[in-house]
């Protein structure tokens, strides 16, 4: 019996975008490189309005004719329509492919199975039918096209468990915005500097003087947190100091912990429950 674990991931898919023009479509809407962007790589960005309001975040991963984009399934659609107006003046094709792609994380000893491929942490293992996204050296997620057999042969001998991917993205700090949420936050707020998801050298990208401006000029009273909680919490649900002051709102949550953007230096409270703070958990980097 292998030590892994598994669960199916139906929280995040995939917007693809191909053809020659996709590197310059990407490169000039978003908040990371795109023109340093090679096969087997992964990367963290976002697209912002022209206010610096964060309508999506994503990973990207290079594919052979484009990119990629994973992100929260519920803001696909939304996400496609906001794109296509700028992908009329380029040689690119955008898809939807939530109804393509089949996705499972495994956690565990990802070594002792003979059919997941030689890897290493942050790497990209791909072929025309299966895309794997190494994280790190025990955790990993696969996506099938068209194809569950492979899924179902790991899974068949694996144990699963609730909430793996969910957790993960929060003990990192990785939030995935989803549709409650689009354009309620500037970029700092969701920490996405902070996890390597924007590039302060490249050029000039939709809502980048906002952004930059706060980076280099201000600082942001917002910021993502990762707080306990006992229940799971809805993505936008308020968050409120002792006075019920509404200070921020969460982004993401499992049953057990949460991502918030909120004001700093506050103590978090649930409108329900005034009589206990949320407590605070540790993030793994400082803002």
């Amino acid at each position: 019996m292998s030590t892994l674990q598994y669960d199916k991931i139906e929280n995040l898919s995939f917007l693809s975008v191909t053809g020659p023009d996709s590197k310059k479509l990407l490169q000039g809407q978003s908040s990371c490189q795109f023109n340093e962007f090679e096969l087997g790589q992964q990367k963290l960005g976002s697209f912002s309005d022209a206010k610096g309001r964060v309508f999506a975040n994503f990973n990207a991963i290079a594919i052979n004719d484009g990119f990629l984009l994973q992100m929260s399934a519920d803001i696909i659609e939304d996400c496609l329509s906001t794109l296509k107006k700028y992908a009329a003046f380029f040689k690119v094709v955008l898809k939807d492919e939530r109804d393509t792609f089949k996705g499972v994380v495994f956690s565990g000893d990802i070594n002792s199975v003979d059919v997941i491929p030689s890897f290493t942490p942050g790497c990209v293992v791909q072929d025309e039918s299966t895309l794997w996204l190494f994280h790190t050296d025990s955790l990993v997620e696969c996506w099938t096209k068209n194809d569950e057999s492979l899924i179902t042969k790991i899974s068949d001998e694996t144990q699963q468990v609730d909430e793996l991917l969910v957790n993960h993205s929060i003990d990192m700090g990785i939030p995935w915005l989803t549709h409650e949420n689009v354009g309620a936050f500037i970029a700092q707020m969701l920490n996405l500097e902070l996890i390597g998801a924007i590039d302060f050298k490249k050029g000039c990208y939709t809502g980048q003087e906002i952004i930059a401006r706060l980076h280099y000029k201000g600082k942001s009273k917002k910021r993502l947190h990762r707080v306990a909680v006992d229940q799971v919490l809805l993505a936008g649900t308020d968050i409120v100091n002792q006075a019920s002051k509404v200070i921020g709102k969460v982004v993401n949550s499992s049953s057990k912990q949460a991502l918030i953007s909120a004001t700093i230096n506050e103590q978090f409270y649930l409108k329900d429950k005034l009589e206990n703070p949320l407590e605070l958990l540790d993030l793994p980097y400082q803002f």
